[in-house]
């Protein structure tokens, strides 16, 4: 089976508006990681029963991966979690899964 089935696209930085910049621009203030050293907005949409398997979230190189931020732009009755096996998992995650 596929490792991951949902659609996307990476999102030019700075598009013909200003949203997405100023999303990003927060987002690195929050996670304090200058905006140039980020990578390109992904955004991916799953239709019901759609997934993204397990995986790491790093590159075997120098630069590897500081840090990923997660947005819903949606929510559903059930499903669409994502786990962070060796964090600690939101609250909300907690209260559904124990």
């Amino acid at each position: 089976r596929a490792y991951r089935t949902s659609a996307g696209a990476f999102m030019l930085r700075y598009g013909k508006g200003r949203v997405l910049a100023e999303i990003v621009e927060r987002v690195a203030l929050v996670v304090g990681i200058p905006v140039f050293q980020g990578e390109r907005v992904q955004l991916l949409h799953y239709e019901v029963g759609q997934y993204y398997k397990p995986h790491t979230d790093y590159f075997v190189q120098e630069n590897d991966r500081a840090a990923t931020v997660l947005m819903y732009l949606s929510d559903v009755e059930e499903g669409g979690d994502t786990n962070f096996p060796q964090g600690r998992g939101t609250r909300e995650y907690r209260q559904r899964h124990g």
